[in-house]
Formats: structure tokens, C-alpha cells, sequence
């Protein structure tokens, strides 16, 4: 709809089209003149020739081309002016105001129109603006005087003005309609709404003829394609996504460093075949160094060195890595193509970084459907399992139940329940017979058992006597048992703080807070150590070692609480850091510590007992080890046995009791352990029937598919309770074994005697050594220091390339200088090298590590250290001038035996002119985690590298050829005593020669000892390595 325009409008720069004509006509000379009009594109009407004569009569002056132009020209100039128009044709304006002389004959306050325009001018005017409206919709609103005189003079100017920067009246005109519209929008905002919708342009002819598009309709997802047996991961546990789709573009955040929130679903570096170089990317820019990152040991020297290339720490690449394939797991789960851009938008690093992750993983191959696939469980394929677990176990059940009815030989054992002795006991000897169990060879001819009450310095004692008719043992093993004692509460089982017995100071208002309750804090608001109620009930009762009653003296058979505990419990229980002020004992412990902890806090690392009793029992009849003696045999004859009574049961209706005993090597006269394989083999065929049976009769009929669903379901449940049921029956199993064969420490050996030119060269110095012309040799060789050049190699595999630290390597040659120091010996580290290669860390192939690694002559100590060494192969030998010891520690964790180390000793047929390649295998092979501070409890103080180093200096177990007898020749050393069984842990004392005199050398360092058991060698191997260097290796 038209309308008069505003003065807005009217500011408006011109259009390039000719304006549409004013024709005043005002005088009969004057041509007609263009003047804008009111509303562009509309044509004024002619002016009648009557109205021309009118105007010609009236004479009126034209109105001025601008009021701003000042033109003062005199009346015979614009005469002249009007001639010269007529006469060329052109149009003039009209002179509207006449012609004065001076400025000074116009009265500065009289009015410009009131004097200059006369009334018939107004007519005109009028008439004019009439013949325009005629046009308008009736609707418009007359034009004013003032707004017809403003358009004549505004016009020109504005026409100027554009002329002269079209482009800087734009801009300027456009910022002055943005802030009238934001006045009118602050003052009007209702009245702006409707401005804006006629000010906007009205849509064109295309917008309006064209037609919305129809709303697409989402294509329904492609199930992705699987086969009956593998299928994409279905499974897998992935983030919840919403509906709305992810924004495109994540910006970057280098502090994506929080991998352990994100499941790992990539595949596994293995699958590059130890390439180093497999994963490649090319970035411009000096690598980051990762060597002190802490995160490095969880990534392969492949990632390292990608992640190196990308500058991307190792934290953050673990982040990117498993957004990327928890992203492809995403997308084989909806049937997508996975492209980079999907990497991109996963990853929160660089774009361009993650597109180069996404390449190197795609060259090798990782995001290949086959890493993420998994079998489909059908009935073809899990039936076999139930008849596969009922063929194995059923018959080792019917052979462990025959192996327990025929220990009785073998088997020894005698159980004495002594729970009301503080109450019932007499203070003197009396019968006990009632409550006594025994289980021996001879059953004939036993005394009478009988108990006592005694009271020493305010403590019950209760004196157990009983008789062994037979020896027992070694092993002989002493426990205790309880009944009716439910360690299986779940309050009870959860009443502990971990962190506590880590050894940490957890601090009272964390203790407040924990899992301890109700045993937490005391009254004084100071923290219970060991806090809760496990710790607290402890069983207290002080049992000590049986003796030997004969016509003199009692013998006291020596049984130790040392290696009763498991070495996990070893590792988790460590010394505290608590200050004894700040603690305070738990309830049941104040007998022990009755002035609290003043006196020092218990190092609960060393008490073995207390970690036997932390691990809580299944079943309320539980039996839990006290004491043991590995080595000497328990002799027949008449035993008294003292225990501190300080453990009621009584109270709960519950007993206790002692039961000595030894053990084979599947255990002792329990069948239980039989019971169950029998019952578990049994309900794997019994179900392994049923379920076929079922399956048979669902292919029959399709429509029992619900039915069948239901019995696989039931199927797989059966599998997992058996699995449960095996888990339970295997770990006694395999705790007894371990217990009743002792097979902890270095009790293992594949030790071979050396060969025989050794012996030879053995006798030989011995002989030399014993001569008393010989002592000045000897003099002269004791004033002469030998000093040996050492190379340490240290061999691991990639997870445990931190492993051995440049502490661990000073704190090992400072023992082993210590050592032998009373030979005179010392060794000069020559340097120490570091490789990281996963066959050579396990001894995969121990020729050509040597080959490669070892340094110097025939004189020089090289050194291994392998982070998992192995035995040797069993096709090499193991004696002579090969691996003179394979020391071996049973970790009861592993249920298999791991070797500790073993060495070369000298071989007599090397000398100065041997060609390398006759002694490349020369040098010891050592467990890293012997070394001191290292993993091995009990054996990480650095005894096993001296015990090693003393083969490759010629020294020979103290207990070679493992026989009383006089004619063994032993360890060829005159001052070690004669030894038949090597020494298992660390024992009090220990004679396996009995009739040879003195005890065994447990202190040896070349026995089988433990770490914090080894002392020194004697005088004698002191000289024998001496002469062995300058005999056997000097110079070479």
C-alpha cells in the first residue's frame, strides 16, 4: 500500500531513473521544470492552459532552486538569464522572491512566507498537492505545507551530498536509521515490531512462488551383519549416548589427561609383533621426551614413539586412544563406516593430531572388525564344556578319594581339644583321653594325655601332655582350630581399614569415616591401630614349641611362625607410619599393651600370625596355621606342650584346639577335597544330559524358541556356579600343597655338580691350600687386592622397564662390595646397560642376549638382571662350565615355581689365548626382583646376585651332594659342616648331619637361605675364591 512518505523516507538517497516532473507552469516563459515528486513512479498531471493564463496574469516569482544557495542576482541579469532559456528552449525556475538591492530592505524579524508568499501562492500550492492526492488512497493522509516545502528544498541537497560519496551517505544513513530504530524500540517496542514489518522489503516474486520443501524423513538404521558365530561387541559397556547428535568440532583441551574413566576397548600392542616402528606418523616438529613420563610403562615402544611425534604426553594419548575405539566399537554397534572424522570429533586434541592417530591405527590394521569381535555362546558350542569339566574332575575326585584312604601311612597327626582347660583343668596332670584324636602308624602303646592348669606371673598356662609313637616329618605343621566361630559376617569381614595396614597414617577424621565401625576411634577421640573388629578379636593365645621329654634335660623341638603367612599378605601388611602417641591399641590387645604403645608400635609387617588371622575363614570350623618346622624330623617320645590360655570360647559356645600334623604332598586325610571334584564332575554331566535333552526336544518344535531361551539361560548359569564351586575346592587345595611341601623360599634346585675337571681343580687347591709350605704363598697372595671389573646388564620387558632403579643398582654393588670385603676382594663397576627386549627379560634366549650384551674378557663379571627370568631350558646343562646353580623361590601366588638365578662357575680349559665365542655364556643370570628394594619378600635385599657371583668365584652349594656320607666329597671346603638338604626361609638353627659334626651353615651365603639370614662365608671359601681368580680367571 502506498503512502505519503516521511522525512525518512524523503532522506533517502535518489534513484538513478529520471525524476517524474513538477511542472509549476508559473510564468508564460518558463519550461517546465523536474522536481521530485510525492510518490516515486507516478505522473502529475498536465497543467490546463487556463490555469496557465491565470498564472501568467499573477506574475508570481518561482520558488527557489535552494534556500542555502544565496545567489544575489540583480533583476537585468536574470531577465537576461530568461531570454537566453527561452530562446534555447530550456526551463528555469521560478522566481518566487523578488529582486532587492541590499539585504538591508528586509526586516530581519519579518516572517519568509508571511511577506514573500502571497495567498494565491498558497492556492496554487493546494491545488497542486490536490491534483497528487487525486492518486492516493483515500486512506493517506494530505501532505503539509511544511512537508511540500521541506521535499523542495531537501531534495537537492540530499542529491548533492550522494553525488559527492554515494558509498559514505550510505553508511551514514544506515547508522542513523539503526539508532532511531533502537529509540523507538526502547520507547515503543510494540509500535517497532509493526514499523519493522513495513519497513522490510516486500519478498519477491521467486520467494513467494516457491515452495517450502517437504521435511525429510529419517532412513531407519541398517542393522549391521554378523555370522552364528562371531559378531560385533554387543556387549560392551558403552558410555549412554542422548538423541540429539554430538556437536561437530570439540575443541581441544590438553588436560585430557584422565584415561582410567574411559574403557579401553583397543586392541592389543601384541598384535604388532614387537615393532617398535609399526605405528608411524608424520609431524613436523621437534619429538617430546617421555622418558620421565609416569604413565610410560603402560604403553609399547610403538605408542611411545607416536605419542612422541604427536608431542602428545602419554596420559593424553591413552585418553585419545581409547575415545577413538570406544567410538569404533560405537560405530560397528550401529553398522557405521568409521572415518577420521569420526576420530576427530571423539578425540579432544588437535583435529590434525587425531587425524594422524587415526591414520597410523588404520596402516596396521586396528580398526578391523576382527579385534572386536567375539564368539556367539550357542548349545553346539557350551554342552562339551559340561561334559568336558564332568570327564576331568569326576575321575581326579575318585583318585582323591583314594590317595586320602590310603595316606594313613604317610599321614600323622594328633588333635587335642584344650577349650575349658582355664576352667576345668586341675593343677595337676589329668586324664584327657576323651579329648584327644590321633591318627598314627603305631597305635599301640600310647600313655594317657593329660592337661594341667598353671598360673605364672597372673597368665593361665595350660601344659598339654601327649605322646608321638612315630616320627613325623619334616614338615610338621601346628595349628589351631576353632569352631562355631563366624568369621563370615559381612560386618564383620568389612570391619578393617586397608590403608591402615598399608602402613599409611590415615588420619582419625578418615578413620571416623571408614569401614572400622564399631571399632574406630577410643574415647579420647585417638584412632584405633589396627582399627576394627577382625584386628581386635585376634586369637591370643601364646602357643609354644613341644619338648621332647627324656631322663634328663627336655629338648625343646623348635617350631618357628615364620613363612606361615601368604606373601600377598606379606606385600599388603607393611610397617607404620604411625607415631606411637597417635594411636592407641585395640580393646582385646591392652593384656599385650597395657601402657598403650609407649614403648613402640608393633611392626605388624613382621607378625605373621596377625596376617594368618586378618584373612578370614569361609566356614565357622576354621583351622588356621601357628607354627612350623621344615627340616628336622619330630622325633617319637613323650611331648609337653605350654599355651597362654587368653581366648575364650566358652562364652560363644565354641571350642578350640591344637592339631600337629604333617602333610603329602595332595594334602591330608580331609577327603573333602575328593568329595567335591566327584560332585562337581557328577552335576557336569547330569546337566550336560539334561540341557542336550533339552535342546533335542526345542529343535522339534519351533515354538518352544521361549523355552529354549529359558534353558540356555539356565545353561550358562549352571557353568558359572560350577565355576564357583571349582574356585572354592582349588584354593584349599592348592594352599595345603603349598603349606605341607614347604615349597617356599629356595627349596627348589636343578643344581648339577660341577664337572669333572672342576673337581679335579677343587681337590687340587684344597690340597695346595693345606700344605704348610704354602703359607708364605699364601701371605704373599693375601697382601696382593684383587679387583675385578663388573658390567651390570639390565634386561626387562616393556611393562616392567621402570623396574630396577639407579638406587636399586648402588644399593647392590654396595652389598656386594661389602661382602667380600674380607677376600679382598672388590669389584669396579664399569658401567651399566639397559635393554628393554621381552624374550631376552624371561631368558627366551639366553646365547644370543650374551652375545650381544656382554663385555670384556674372561676376567670380567658380567651381570644379567632380568625382570622375569625362567630356568634354563632343560636340554642344556647345568653344571661345569655352564649354569653352575638355578636357585629357585616357590611364590605361592603363582602356584609356580620362578627362578631366582643362576651362574657359570670357572671352566678349567679357558685360557689367555681362548677365542671368545668358548666363553660368550660366561657370567651370572639374576631375578631384578632380588635385588635390594625390589618385589621379593624375603629375598630383596641383594643376597641373590652374592650367592651367584660366589659360583662365577668358584664356590659350590655348602650342601653339594646332599649326603651325610664320608664320602662325599661336598663343597670341597674344609670349614663348611657337612649338609644334606638346603635351608628353606631362615630357621633358629638346623642340623640335617646330626652324627657329622657341627650345625648347618644357615648363615652361608652359599646355602639356600633367605636374604635376611645371610651373613658371610668362611675362612677357608674366602681363600678358595682367591686361588680359584688367580688359577682361573687372572689374565684371561
Amino acid at each position: 500500500m502506498s503512502r505519503l512518505p516521511s522525512v525518512s523516507s524523503l532522506m533517502s538517497p535518489p534513484e538513478s531513473k529520471p525524476f517524474e516532473n513538477f511542472n509549476t507552469s508559473l510564468s508564460p516563459y518558463s519550461a517546465s521544470q523536474d522536481y521530485c515528486s510525492f510518490v516515486h513512479g507516478m505522473k502529475l498531471p498536465p497543467i490546463s492552459s487556463e490555469r496557465k493564463r491565470t498564472q501568467s496574469e499573477m506574475d508570481l516569482p518561482s520558488p527557489p532552486v535552494t534556500p542555502y544557495t544565496g545567489n544575489k542576482k540583480r533583476k537585468s541579469d536574470v531577465s537576461e538569464e530568461i531570454e537566453r532559456d527561452v530562446v534555447l528552449g530550456s526551463s528555469r525556475d521560478p522566481v518566487l522572491f523578488p529582486h532587492h538591492d541590499s539585504l538591508t530592505d528586509v526586516a530581519t524579524d519579518e516572517p519568509l512566507f508571511g511577506q514573500i508568499l502571497p495567498a494565491p501562492a498558497e492556492v496554487l500550492m493546494e491545488q497542486h498537492i490536490d491534483s497528487h492526492m487525486a492518486r492516493f488512497d483515500n486512506k493517506v493522509n494530505k501532505p503539509t505545507r511544511d512537508e511540500y516545502l521541506l521535499a523542495l528544498s531537501c531534495v537537492p541537497v540530499v542529491s548533492a551530498q550522494y553525488n559527492r560519496n554515494p558509498a559514505a551517505w550510505a553508511k551514514e544513513e544506515r547508522e542513523t536509521l539503526e539508532r532511531q530504530l533502537f529509540m523507538m524500540n526502547r520507547r515503543r517496542p510494540k509500535i517497532l515490531d509493526a514499523k519493522l514489518k513495513k519497513i522490510a522489503p516486500a519478498p519477491s516474486k521467486r520467494a513467494v512462488t516457491i515452495q517450502p520443501r517437504a521435511q525429510r524423513t529419517p532412513r531407519a538404521k541398517r542393522s549391521p551383519k554378523s555370522t552364528p558365530h562371531q559378531k560385533a561387541h554387543e556387549s560392551f559397556d558403552l558410555p549412554a549416548q542422548t538423541s540429539t547428535r554430538p556437536a561437530r568440532g570439540i575443541g581441544t583441551n590438553r588436560d585430557d589427561t584422565d584415561y582410567t574413566s574411559i574403557k579401553d576397548f583397543s586392541p592389543s600392542p601384541e598384535t604388532l609383533g614387537g615393532n617398535a616402528k609399526a605405528l608411524k606418523a608424520d609431524w613436523k616438529g621437534q619429538m617430546l621426551d617421555l622418558s620421565q613420563d609416569p604413565d610410560r610403562h603402560l604403553l609399547s615402544p610403538a605408542e611411545l614413539s607416536l605419542a612422541s611425534t604427536l608431542r602428545l604426553s602419554c596420559a593424553t594419548y591413552l585418553c585419545s586412544k581409547r575415545r577413538i575405539f570406544e567410538a569404533r566399537v560405537r560405530a560397528l554397534k550401529i553398522g557405521k563406516e568409521f572415518r577420521k572424522t569420526d576420530a576427530q570429533q571423539a578425540c579432544k586434541i588437535d583435529v590434525n593430531k587425531a587425524s594422524k592417530l587415526w591414520t597410523a591405527y588404520d596402516r596396521v590394521g586396528w580398526f578391523d572388525s576382527e579385534h572386536f569381535q567375539q564368539p556367539i555362546l550357542t548349545p553346539r558350542s557350551v554342552l562339551p564344556i559340561f561334559f568336558v569339566f564332568g570327564i576331568i574332575f569326576a575321575p581326579i575326585g575318585g583318585l582323591l578319594l583314594w590317595a586320602s584312604s590310603q595316606r594313613n601311612d604317610k599321614v600323622q597327626e594328633i588333635s587335642i581339644d584344650y577349650s575349658e582347660c582355664a576352667e576345668k583343668a586341675p593343677s595337676y596332670p589329668a586324664s584327657i583321653a576323651d579329648r584327644v584324636k590321633s591318627s598314627f602308624k603305631s597305635s599301640t602303646g600310647q600313655s594317657t594325655p593329660t592337661w594341667e592348669r598353671r598360673i605364672e606371673n597372673g597368665t593361665t598356662i595350660c601344659r598339654l601332655s601327649f605322646e608321638v609313637p612315630d616320627d613325623l616329618g619334616p614338615p610338621v605343621f601346628l595349628y589351631y582350630r576353632l569352631t562355631n566361630f563366624y568369621q563370615n559376617h559381612r560386618r564383620y569381614v568389612k570391619s578393617l581399614d586397608i590403608d591402615q595396614l598399608k602402613g599409611k597414617a590415615v588420619d582419625n577424621k578418615t578413620i571416623d569415616g571408614g569401614s572400622c565401625d564399631p571399632l574406630k576411634l577410643d574415647p579420647t577421640g585417638k584412632a584405633y591401630y589396627p582399627c576394627g573388629l577382625i584386628a581386635n578379636s585376634q586369637f591370643n593365645d601364646t602357643i609354644h614349641s613341644p619338648e621332647l621329654l627324656s631322663d634328663l634335660n627336655p629338648t625343646v623341638y623348635f617350631m618357628t611362625n615364620k613363612g606361615i603367612a601368604w606373601d600377598s599378605d606379606k606385600e599388603l601388611i607393611q610397617k607404620t607410619q604411625y607415631k606411637p602417641w597417635e594411636v592407641v591399641p585395640p580393646p582385646n590387645w591392652h593384656d599385650r599393651y597395657p601402657n598403650g604403645y609407649i614403648d613402640g608400635i608393633p611392626d605388624l609387617h613382621e607378625d605373621e600370625d596377625f596376617m594368618v588371622w586378618m584373612r578370614t575363614a569361609a566356614l565357622p570350623a576354621f583351622s588356621k596355621l601357628s607354627r612350623r618346622n621344615d627340616n628336622v624330623s619330630m622325633k617319637a617320645g613323650s611331648y609337653r606342650l605350654d599355651i597362654e590360655d587368653r581366648f575364650p570360647v566358652t562364652e560363644y559356645g565354641g571350642t578350640k584346639s591344637i592339631l600337629i600334623s604333617t602333610r603329602t604332598v595332595i594334602g591330608g586325610q580331609n577327603p573333602f577335597m575328593g568329595i567335591a571334584y566327584v560332585v562337581v564332575g557328577g552335576i557336569c554331566v547330569l546337566l550336560g544330559a539334561l540341557f542336550t535333552l533339552a535342546h533335542l526336544t526345542a529343535l522339534r518344535d519351533r515354538s518352544h524358541d521361549a523355552l529354549r531361551q529359558v534353558a540356555f539361560n539356565m545353561m550358562l548359569s549352571s557353568i558359572f556356579h560350577v565355576y564357583i564351586l571349582l574356585v572354592i575346592g582349588l584354593i584349599p587345595n592348592r594352599r595345603s600343597q603349598c603349606r605341607a611341601t614347604g615349597l617356599t623360599g629356595r627349596s627348589l634346585c636343578a643344581t648339577g655338580g660341577p664337572d669333572a675337571t672342576l673337581r679335579v681343580e677343587h681337590e687340587r687347591l684344597g690340597a695346595f691350600e693345606s700344605q704348610t709350605d704354602s703359607v708364605p704363598y699364601h701371605m704373599r697372595r693375601a697382601l696382593e687386592p684383587i679387583e675385578i671389573e663388573t658390567w651390570f646388564h639390565i634386561v626387562s620387558g616393556e611393562a616392567d622397564a621402570d623396574l630396577v632403579t639407579d638406587e636399586m643398582v648402588t644399593l647392590q654393588l654396595d652389598y656386594l662390595q661389602k661382602a667380600y670385603e674380607n677376600a679382598a676382594i672388590s669389584y669396579r663397576l664399569k658401567g651399566v646397560t639397559r635393554h628393554v627386549n621381552k624374550t631376552w627379560a624371561r631368558n627366551g634366549d639366553d646365547l644370543a642376549m650374551k652375545k650381544a650384551l656382554r663385555k670384556g674378557g674372561y676376567s670380567t663379571l658380567n651381570v644379567y638382571f632380568q625382570t622375569n627370568l625362567q630356568p634354563p631350558p632343560l636340554t642344556e646343562p647345568a653344571s661345569g662350565t655352564s649354569e653352575g646353580d638355578n636357585r629357585h623361590a616357590y611364590n605361592s601366588d603363582l602356584a609356580s615355581p620362578s627362578v631366582l638365578g643362576f651362574c657359570t662357575l670357572p671352566d678349567p680349559s679357558i685360557n689367555a689365548s681362548s677365542p671368545r665365542v668358548s666363553y660368550s655364556k660366561d657370567g651370572c643370570n639374576v631375578l631384578a626382583k632380588t635385588m635390594p628394594g625390589g618385589p621379593m619378600t624375603h629375598y630383596n635385599r641383594g643376597g641373590t646376585a652374592i650367592h651367584e657371583i660366589g659360583h662365577w668365584n668358584g664356590l659350590l652349594h655348602t650342601f653339594e651332594g646332599e649326603s651325610c656320607s664320608e664320602d662325599n666329597a661336598g663343597d670341597y671346603i674344609a670349614d663348611t659342616p657337612q649338609q644334606s638338604v638346603p635351608t628353606d626361609g631362615c630357621p633358629s638353627q638346623k642340623d640335617s648331619c646330626p652324627n657329622s659334626p657341627g650345625f648347618d651353615a644357615i648363615h652361608n651365603f652359599m646355602d639356600y637361605s633367605s636374604d635376611d639370614c645371610y651373613a658371610s662365608f668362611t675362612s677357608n671359601q674366602l681363600k678358595r675364591m682367591r686361588s680359584m681368580w688367580f688359577s682361573m680367571r687372572k689374565g684371561k
